[in-house]
Parts: C-alpha cells; structure tokens; sequence
C-alpha cells in the first residue's frame, strides 16, 4: 500500500479519466507452491486493488474470470471479497458495465 501511495499511478491514471479496475483472481495452491506461497500471492494481487478502492476508484472482480480448487472455494472467497473491497460481477454484466453489452 505504502508503494501505491508514493507511486504516480492512482494521479496519472485519474488524470487520464480512469475510474475502474478490473481483476481476476485465481484462488488455488498449485502442485509446486505451499499454502503460505499461494496465500502470500493472492495477498500481492489483493493489496493494489484494496489501495485503489481506497483511492475511490471502482474495483470490479469478474467471477466467472476466476478460478479455485473448489466451487465452494470460489463462492466463498468471492462472498469475502465482496464484502471487503470490490464489487464482484459476472463478464456479462461487466460488459454492459462498460456499454459492451
């Protein structure tokens, strides 16, 4: 977070009109990482998008975009994110979102 806010990112990105971030997580250890790895990984993706939301841009994550080692995985560690700093959507929605649709 502490890079983010000595980073000219959130300014130029303002300045050029941008208002909204768009991820996609991909929440599973794979074969050759540990637990602690994975989470340290998912925790370095998390951490932009948490620093931007708090910049009041609008952090969209695109469930059908991610992936995890369970249905029940994805649902819940969606429902979590949700709650905390993004705004979960599907592509679909994302795309009328964006008058793609």
């Amino acid at each position: 977070y502490e890079d983010l806010k000595r980073n000219k990112l959130p300014r130029v990105a303002k300045a050029m009109g941008v208002r909204d971030y768009v991820a996609t997580y991909m929440f599973e250890t794979p074969p050759h990482l540990s637990d602690r790895m994975d989470l340290a990984k998912q925790l370095a993706k998390a951490q932009p998008a948490e620093s931007l939301a708090d910049e009041s841009f609008n952090v969209v994550v695109v469930e059908d975009c991610c992936a995890a080692g369970s249905d029940e995985l994805h649902r819940k560690e969606l429902e979590i994110i949700n709650m905390i700093y993004c705004h979960v959507v599907s592509s679909r929605e994302l795309k009328d979102m964006m008058g793609l649709g």
